[in-house]
């Protein structure tokens, strides 16, 4: 193989794949991608001293076996049932429906001593009284379960100990268990219930999101960009020196340099790296495409950096111009690509001017820091570093501010579609918009947005209102407008018109 060939062989396909396996293998090493390990959610630990966890439970108003089959050692397993009688409850449970329970009288909201707000309230008290009273320990959960063989009902309520942090989740997967144990023996009398079981496994996702404030996330994104600067930058430093570029380095060989030469270019690439990182931030709010942003970012920084040095310095020459660029200069400053090219080539300028005769060395200093050759360009740059950054939080808050958001993009205009809707929907949506839903929790009123790409209408008009303690969800095929919902509700995206309170 040629040595060309070789060379191309190395570069093209084996350096890339090297540095592809260097990636990995930190990718893989490191610790925040280790995932929790897989648990399943169980009692053990819990048990007294007779190895039980116990869990009260009573059957309101049941009809058949079913309940008390469920609740039996036969089919419920993974932990201790202890059945209450009606002499423990009651039958009510209580003689009105403004009891006082708990030092607390119940007549604001009133309960139904009869329904299952009545024996839930019961069974609290009764487990509370167990527990503070007749000193039984290691109760963490309980069940009243409403079960009627002739109407196919079963239904239960659990009730947990909330220093139990999963005791939900286990108490409801063991009840779970037992009824999927009942119910495939009520169609196969065969069945093994020891052969059937359900398991609550917890697998946390990594995570991968976390709440922080506008400013720490751009702090953080700001320390994290500078350090990843300084590895090209000080690689930069390195080979300054390695190819002894005496006016930058401050060698022998340069005539005009002094000691502080080479730390002058230091101080101009450290500052660079604080500046450059913000003005990159600013500019990130004009694209949303990743790959046409690379494209345009480097046309900018091309035109922001070499192709306004190379027109200030061709001004700078021109005696006619020369005024006028230094006017200009004070404001292409504020590009810090420019502020690092003119900085270093000032420094060069300083060697080839001075060595030119006696005449240009009174024209200009030698003091590398001097306001004339890179004193400008730095003090400019912690400039720049302050107000891109102060401008790029500045943004990123202000669109927090939903009219401020809309403002700045605005959807189409669409007219609204005239639709048939249910009798149902009609009916909510007239109690929204007559002031019907004015106390509710959550309120929706005429809630559309439309999507200025293609001018999509994802949700049309929609008004609900959400009472204190209820629970809702949404239905529907994809492209609905569920997401588009969501997202409007949490802030993530603005609405086109309509509220939500």
């Amino acid at each position: 193989m040629a040595k060309r060939d070789r060379k191309l062989f190395v570069v093209g396909l084996l350096l890339p794949v090297a540095w592809l396996i260097f990636g990995l293998s930190i990718l893989k090493g490191a610790g925040l991608t280790h995932d929790d390990p897989f648990m399943a959610l169980k009692l053990s630990g819990l048990e007294d001293e007779a190895g039980q966890v116990l869990v009260p439970s009573f059957c309101e108003q049941s009809s058949g076996s079913w309940c008390e089959t469920a609740l039996s050692s036969a089919y419920f397993s993974g932990a201790s049932i202890v059945s209450l009688s009606e002499n423990d409850i009651g039958n009510p449970p209580y003689s009105s429906n403004s009891p006082t329970v708990f030092d607390i009288v119940y007549n604001d909201p009133t309960i139904n001593s009869t329904d299952t707000t009545g024996y839930q309230l019961k069974l609290s008290e009764e487990i509370f009284n167990r527990a503070f009273t007749d000193h039984i320990s290691d109760q963490f959960g309980g069940y009243l379960i409403h079960a009627d063989v002739d109407s196919n009902v079963f239904g239960y309520n659990v009730l947990i100990n909330i220093t139990l942090t999963h005791g939900s989740v286990v108490f409801k997967a063991l009840m779970d268990q037992s009824l999927y144990r009942l119910m495939a023996t009520q169609f196969d009398s065969s069945v093994g219930t020891s052969a059937l079981s359900l398991t609550v496994n917890n697998h946390p996702l990594p995570l991968t999101a976390d709440y922080c404030t506008v400013f720490r996330f751009w702090t953080a994104n700001y320390i994290w960009d500078f350090a990843v600067f300084l590895i090209p930058a000080v690689i930069a430093l390195a080979l300054i020196q390695a190819y002894d570029l005496s006016a930058l380095t401050g060698s022998s060989s340069c005539v005009t340099c002094g000691d502080s030469t080479f730390i002058a270019v230091i101080v101009l690439v450290l500052v660079f790296g604080l500046a450059i990182c913000p003005h990159a931030y600013c500019w990130s709010y004009w694209f949303t495409d990743p790959a046409s942003s690379q494209t345009c970012m480097i046309l900018i920084n091309f035109v922001l950096g070499l192709a306004l040095m190379i027109v200030s310095f061709v001004m700078q020459v021109i005696d006619s111009t020369e005024s006028a660029d230094k006017a200009l200069q004070f404001i292409w400053r504020l590009s810090p690509l420019f502020c690092l090219g003119r900085g270093l080539l000032n420094l060069t300028i300083i060697e080839i001017t001075h060595t030119g005769g006696a005449e240009a060395e009174n024209e200009l200093s030698k003091d590398p820091f001097a306001l004339e050759n890179t004193g400008y360009e730095i003090i400019y740059l912690i400039i720049d570093a302050v107000l891109y950054y102060a401008i790029a939080v500045g943004i990123d808050y202000a669109m927090t501010f939903p009219k401020i958001k809309s403002a700045l993009s605005k959807d189409p205009d669409i007219p609204i579609e005239k639709r048939t809707i249910d009798e149902d929907v009609g009916a909510e949506v007239d109690r929204v918009l007559t002031g019907g839903a004015d106390n509710d929790t959550i309120k929706l009123q005429n809630l559309r947005k439309v999507y200025r790409k293609g001018e999509k209408v994802a949700v049309q008009d929609l008004s609900f209102g959400l009472k204190q303690g209820e629970c809702f969800g949404f239905l529907g095929i994809n492209g609905a407008g569920k997401t588009t919902t969501m997202k409007m509700l949490t802030g993530d995206i603005v609405p086109t018109s309509g509220s939500a309170t």
